[in-house]
Parts: structure tokens; sequence; C-alpha cells
């Protein structure tokens, strides 16, 4: 469960609506789901990474939703803070080679969102559009 403390300065941080008990089932195909404990939807790339990097600083249960195909949620829906990505301004540009830096786990779970965006992007909805971080 998140913290009222935590919840509100998300919500000061973001200037987003987050909604309590959203129901899941208006954001998949099939249309069928529970509720989501808290609900906010990103439109742009910096509002996603903003939001997830706070929610792993604060240790925030998060679950990534695209447009909700080849999902099932259950009826219980989910818990914590679940994040519809809504960003539709991607622009694939060359590949780029990080070379001999480490990079710690946070930063390669934000690459990982960034590449789920471009994949969804390019038509690959459904292979890993549901992404989940405890």
């Amino acid at each position: 469960m998140i913290d009222k403390k935590a919840l509100n300065e998300l919500i000061e941080l973001s200037e987003l609506e987050i909604i309590k008990n959203a129901p899941l089932k208006e954001y998949t195909t099939w249309k069928i789901g529970g509720p989501a404990d808290y609900l906010v939807i990103a439109k742009t790339d910096e509002e996603l990474i903003k939001i997830c990097k706070y929610c792993i600083k604060n240790n925030i249960k998060f679950t990534i939703l695209g447009k909700g195909s080849n999902v099932l949620i259950s009826d219980e829906g989910l818990r914590g803070l679940v994040i519809i990505n809504d960003y539709k301004n991607i622009k694939i540009q060359e590949p780029y080679k990080i070379d001999k830096v480490t990079i710690d786990n946070k930063i390669k779970v934000m690459i990982f969102f960034i590449l789920v965006s471009v994949l969804w992007t390019v038509g690959l909805s459904g292979l890993l559009r549901f992404g989940r971080h405890k």
C-alpha cells in the first residue's frame, strides 16, 4: 500500500491526477480487470520517467500498462500504483552503445521501460508491454 505522504509527494511532483480505485477494465482490450489501488496516466516520456524514478526511490510497488493488449487482469485488480503509458511521440534514433560503463539497476529499469515504449510504437504492443516492478 502507498502511504499518504508518498502519494501526496507524487501528486505534487508529477502534477498529474492520481485516481484511487480505478477500474482497470477501462484500460484493457478484453475489458476485464478489477481496480488499481492508484492509477496515473503518463502522456510524456518525462512524466513516465519521473514517476518511475520516484516509485523506485520511495520503494513504491508499481505496474506499467500500455494499451492493455494481451493482458488479463484479475477481478482483484492490482496493488500499488498502475502507470498507464500513453506517450505517443516516440522517435527511433540511431542506437547508441554504452561502453565500459557500470549502470546500476535503477537505470537499467528506466532503460527497459523506454525500450518497451519503443517496441510498442513499432508494433510489438503485446510482446513486452506489461512491466511490473516490486
